[in-house]
């Protein structure tokens, strides 16, 4: 018994690379049958799919408000929810200051953003039938993505 236990624990290393090697194999002989691969570069995507989101990146550029950002951190009270105090509920916290006029400046930006993306979303490409979700991130926003991704999963989203 101990002869063949020493004889396994020999070959063990070897099994194991024996068993990489034939998943490698495997993995290179199906590559392309069973994944869908990213176009290799913008001249694969149809054109009037470029227009479109080159024209939407303008449409998003073009609604910035003239507001500057909220500096420092902002942290908004949060407690769990009392219905014996449902009045002070309805109350909004005010945690940004801003004035009057950029309220108004903020309202119209919406407004012309709204406007714009009406005009914009006949123009994006659709193809009957067709399903999925896209999703991109880069950076510092790659944690969000994943956590997205993981939501979806759980709540019942497959991949095609």
């Amino acid at each position: 018994m101990d002869n063949v236990a020493s004889m396994v624990r020999r070959r063990l290393p070897l099994l194991l690379l024996a068993a990489l090697l034939a998943l490698l194999i495997v993995n290179w002989l199906h590559r392309g049958r069973h994944f869908v691969r990213a176009p290799k570069g913008p001249a694969s995507y149809a054109p009037n799919l470029i227009t479109f989101w080159t024209d939407f990146s303008a449409v998003l550029k073009n609604a910035t408000p003239p507001v500057p950002l909220p500096g420092g951190h902002i942290e908004a009270l949060i407690n769990g929810y009392d219905p014996s105090l449902k009045a002070a509920y309805n109350n909004r916290q005010d945690l940004v200051d801003l004035t009057d006029e950029q309220i108004a400046n903020l309202s119209t930006s919406h407004t012309r953003y709204l406007q714009q993306a009406r005009e914009l979303a006949p123009q994006l490409p659709y193809k009957k039938s067709s399903q999925g979700i896209a999703v991109a991130a880069s950076g510092e926003f790659v944690p969000e993505l994943v956590v997205s991704l993981l939501i979806l999963r759980r709540t019942g989203s497959k991949p095609s």
